[in-house]
């Protein structure tokens, strides 16, 4: 999902695990990534120029699976390594990893 969609300081404290106060002109200038259809997702991770984000969302059923976000792709479901679950906490500051 690729639409700006203004957040405030809450969302931004549930999405990045951290309560950040922004001003109405940077909120903007967010995107809200989205869910790999399940009703949350969560950020973990921000490659060093900020192009990559990665993290967890739900999927239909509850589970979560890990994610790679990225403006021109969007949400990328990672899968898992053969459980029901997967989580991405980080990324490489180049964002290829």
């Amino acid at each position: 999902m690729n639409k700006k969609t203004p957040l405030s300081s809450t969302t931004l404290s549930v999405f990045f695990g951290l309560t950040v106060m922004v001003s109405p002109a940077l909120a903007a200038d967010l995107t809200n990534p989205g869910t790999l259809g399940g009703s949350n997702s969560y950020a973990f991770g921000v490659s060093g120029d900020g192009s990559v984000v990665v993290g967890t969302s739900q999927i239909v059923g509850g589970n979560h699976h890990a994610f790679r976000w990225t403006s021109g792709g969007g949400m990328v479901d990672l899968g898992t390594l053969g459980g029901s679950t997967s989580h991405a906490y980080d990324v490489s500051g180049d964002g290829s990893v």
